[in-house]
């Protein structure tokens, strides 16, 4: 038995499905936790994914619906740099929809569920600290009922009061007259902001989404833009429209002062009921945290640098934010990006089980028993936990200008040396959903296994790219043997048990790709100039291929001071698009200057050339090992 019998009617209502006429009749269905399961007398089995509504969705759907309102309002305001005209025909199709009943329940509904989910959110929070998008995001959201209400009273409800219409001429002469169009042209940015920051933080981790970000910023940036301006030439055209009165009379109704005073009322009590709610949801905050410091039930919340008390009820996020330790949470503590996930080591038998929206991210990213999202652990007892990310962000990473980024997961970091990467694009063709140029944050190490992740950062073959296992996963080999292999009008790539020596450090690495038309300012590092300054060399050695490979051992790659390289060691040499190998050392002089008739050996060309061995000083990294 695969689970719970129901019959056909009590499946089809507690499923939401309506029963329709079908080739396939159900004849049984079953239901297991997250599953349906039907049988028809054509189809055997069918099994079908059950989905439950969240708070999340919630949210989600009903921003959705007000940010379609609020860019179809823009959309038509932009019209008005066309005329007047235009702008009232795309006004009547706009009005024709959320004017009638689904769009009145659509719009009402959404804006009712979206306020009371923010006060809900609001409540909860223990604390207000928070990063500063995040803010921004809750106060403009905050703000828009200030503005809107006003707009709200004088076209909504003077329509259905006193059936005025809500058409251009009216609403823009009355405010252009009034010399309010400042205001109106203000209350066009907290919305379109709050819902684009939103947005941002909904869809931000998904892939499309990343790769579709600048042109999305560049409609954010243009809309509202081409709105104002479209208002304003609306006024400017309603000015001189407006001169003639008996114009004026036949196409702009304007209120009385009764319908004024009324109307004036009406506002007044919806900014009323508004500042009441939001009143109400802070003296609660208010009245809760008091309770909860005379109560003195206070938990311990165990990090690997410290410990610190906070009252239950707190999450693990609030938490680390309150005491100003660093924990990553890019998504607002929304359980969408799942990098706000700690491993609980201690006291889990004293935690909540997850709810639907934490349950739904970490099955997403495949997160073992032990880890929870802090942004939604309410732990009731004291817990020791482990964040799994790194707290570093972006910008600060792009300011230190020589040290590595880190990306990590629950098994695995990898480190990436921006200053080594010459783009050779072999993770992005072994791997695209980790790898992914398009993204702001082009790695997200969440999206394939360990070992996927491993293969292909071994095929790096700049270096670049290097990973560290924390799941008890085998590291990164030293090859078996060394090999230096050349490309046409490119750099030499090395592979094998390397030591690299600057003018700073010492380096170990297994792969590196070094410069050989001497225009590198990473010296001795390929950094691409090549491509910039037309550089042409064969992938010829001239010389001849000897049968056998070469032993393994240490490569020392010692760049000579305005010289050639100077390699010690034991390597095989790769030439002729890998159809030439042959065996090299114990001491071999490659040229980096970029005018030896001996490529891709040196000839004391250099001197001649006047070679200066100017480049970037080498950041110092064991390999394996990553420095943020």
């Amino acid at each position: 038995m695969l689970g719970e019998k129901y019959s056909r009617s009590a499946w089809l209502m507690e499923s939401g499905i309506r029963p329709a006429r079908s080739r396939y009749p159900i004849s049984t269905a079953s239901r297991l936790p997250n599953e349906l399961i039907i049988t028809t007398r054509e189809m055997p089995l069918l099994v079908l994914p059950t989905y439950r509504m969240t708070r999340r969705d919630l949210r989600l759907g009903s921003g959705l619906v007000l940010f379609a309102y609020v860019t179809a309002h823009l959309a038509n305001h932009a019209l008005g740099l066309v005329s007047v005209n235009v702008a009232e025909a795309g006004l009547r199709v706009a009005v024709a929809f959320w004017h009638s009943l689904p769009g009145t329940v659509l719009l009402y509904s959404a804006a009712s569920i979206h306020f009371a989910l923010a006060l809900v959110a609001i409540y909860e929070r223990r604390r207000l600290r928070m990063p500063a998008s995040e803010a921004l995001r809750i106060a403009l959201g905050f703000g828009i009922p200030l503005l809107l209400i006003g707009h709200l009273t004088s076209t909504r409800f003077a329509f259905e009061l006193y059936g005025l219409r809500s058409d251009y001429a009216r609403i823009v002469w009355t405010l252009w007259t009034s010399d309010s169009e400042g205001r109106q042209l203000a209350l066009l940015v907290p919305g379109w902001l709050h819902g684009c920051i939103g947005l941002n933080f909904a869809f931000g981790h998904r892939p499309f989404y990343r790769r579709i970000r600048p042109l999305l910023f560049g409609a954010a940036l243009l809309l509202p833009v081409l709105a104002g301006l479209g208002f304003l030439a609306m006024g400017r055209e309603l000015a001189v429209l407006g001169a003639n009165r008996a114009w004026l009379e036949a196409h702009v109704p304007l209120i009385n002062a009764e319908q004024r005073i009324r109307l004036g009322y009406i506002r007044d009590g919806l900014l009323a009921a508004y500042f009441g709610a939001v009143g109400v949801v802070l003296a609660a905050r208010g009245l809760r945290s008091l309770l909860e410091r005379n109560g003195k039930a206070l938990i311990t919340i165990s990090y690997p640098q410290r410990a610190v008390q906070v009252s239950r009820g707190w999450t693990v996020l609030e938490a680390s934010r309150h005491f100003g330790i660093p924990h990553r949470a890019m998504c607002g503590g929304r359980a969408r990006c799942s990098t706000c996930r700690v491993r609980v080591v201690e006291g889990a038998s004293g935690c909540p089980p997850p709810g639907p929206d934490e349950r739904r991210t970490l099955e997403r990213v495949r997160a073992s028993p032990d880890v929870r999202l802090a942004c939604q652990l309410r732990p009731g007892t004291d817990i020791a936990v482990v964040p799994l990310f790194s707290a570093q962000n972006v910008t600060s990473l792009r300011r230190s200008a020589h040290k590595l980024r880190r990306y990590d997961a629950e098994d695995i970091t990898i480190s990436y040396d921006l200053k080594r990467c010459i783009h050779a694009e072999e993770c992005v063709r072994g791997l695209p959903r980790v790898f992914d140029p398009g993204r702001r944050v082009w790695v997200d190490a969440t999206q394939a296994n360990a070992g996927e992740i491993a293969n292909t950062v071994q095929r790096c073959p700049t270096g670049a790219l290097h990973f560290r296992r924390t799941d008890g996963g085998s590291e990164e080999p030293t090859p078996g043997r060394n090999e230096v292999r050349v490309t046409p009008d490119g750099p030499l790539y090395f592979w094998g048990e390397l030591e690299i020596h600057t003018p700073t450090a010492a380096v170990k690495e297994t792969r590196a790709a070094l410069c050989r038309c001497g225009a590198s300012r990473n010296k001795p590092f390929c950094d691409n100039s090549h491509q910039g300054i037309a550089f042409r060399a064969s992938d010829e050695s001239g010389v001849t291929a000897t049968a056998g490979e070469t032993q393994g051992g240490l490569l020392r790659v010692i760049p000579a001071t305005n010289g050639p390289c100077i390699v010690e060691g034991s390597l095989t040499l790769i030439s002729n698009g890998g159809l030439a190998r042959a065996a090299c050392g114990p001491r071999v002089a490659f040229c980096r200057c970029g005018h030896s008739r001996n490529k891709p050996f040196c000839d004391a060309s250099h001197v001649k050339a006047g070679f200066r061995d100017i480049g970037a000083a080498l950041s110092l990294r064991p390999q394996g090992v990553a420095i943020t």
